[in-house]
């Protein structure tokens, strides 16, 4: 999940693999679909991140499909776009980037694109631990890109982004991680308790993010970030405490936030449910949760 930088109340997000190679615009308002974008031509092997970047004051997107449970692939795609208009139709506006590690296969769920360069990075999914890789300065879509270790990572890292210092913010299923860069120390902050954490998109000013689950109707919370200056490594949030916020932040169910809505549609890197745009309403799924 990403937050739009055209348009406002709106983020993108998609579906991973099994769906067709669209993009969902979501309005943060209340949760309804705003647009369905399909990419005409490319694939959805496992479309697992996206990532956002001004790119000199044209918004763009990057498609990660990146993810490979069985770490069997021989390589990854990168798909690039200028940021859509909010119209459900097709595009073939896009540039798609083939690449390849260089130690082997690995499954990764995230895309890094630094918003100063628009240097792409991929951060694998270990159980152990995984691993940062960066991509070369300049991208060829007619060849292979080989990328770069040039770090590691927490274990099971499921979304991340940058922002606009050049910080890094990272999730898995329990905790964030904030790094001064891509590769710096990790300083680790407790997350809401979700059935199975996500995605993380960084909003403008840098201070909060929405963090959200998989699946129809589940709630994407807004969570303060911890100062980077300041920031002690926190315990996980209590189990089972489902409106906990990392360092104090308001609940996006509770009203307190920037408006409570829950996504009609899986959210990024979901596992797909085939007709979730516009199904919730045909089954009577609420589309926003108010309290």
């Amino acid at each position: 999940m990403v937050v739009s930088l055209s348009h406002a109340d709106t983020v993108w997000i998609v579906n991973d693999s099994g769906d067709a190679a669209r993009l969902f615009a979501v309005d943060t308002t209340d949760g309804h679909t705003r647009a369905v974008v399909t990419l005409s031509g490319a694939t959805n092997v496992d479309w697992e991140a996206l990532a956002i970047s001004p790119d000199g004051g044209v918004p763009h997107l990057w498609v990660g499909d990146v993810g490979d449970n069985d770490a069997v692939r021989p390589s990854i795609q990168v798909y690039r776009l200028a940021e859509p208009d909010l119209v459900t139709g097709s595009t073939d506006a896009w540039t798609g980037y083939d690449f390849v590690y260089p130690d082997g296969p690995h499954d990764a769920e995230t895309l890094l694109v630094d918003p100063r360069t628009d240097r792409l990075y991929v951060v694998t999914k270990g159980l152990l631990g995984g691993s940062v890789y960066e991509a070369p300065e300049v991208l060829r879509s007619d060849a292979t890109n080989q990328l770069t270790r040039i770090g590691s990572a927490p274990l099971v890292v499921t979304d991340g982004a940058f922002r606009s210092d050049g910080s890094v913010v990272l999730r898995n299923y329990l905790n964030g991680f904030l790094r001064p860069s891509v590769t710096g120390p990790d300083q680790k902050f407790g997350l809401p308790r979700q059935r199975q954490g996500e995605t993380l998109a960084v909003l403008p000013g840098d201070d909060t993010a929405y963090v959200g689950s998989e699946g129809a109707g589940t709630p994407v919370r807004l969570v303060t970030l911890p100062s980077l200056s300041s920031a002690p490594p926190s315990n996980s949030p209590t189990p089972g405490s489902g409106t906990e916020t990392a360092s104090g932040a308001p609940d996006a169910t509770t009203g307190t936030g920037p408006g409570p809505w829950v996504l009609a549609i899986g959210l990024a890197v979901v596992a797909v449910v085939l007709g979730l745009v516009g199904g919730a309403r045909r089954r009577g799924q609420p589309r926003r949760s108010i309290t």
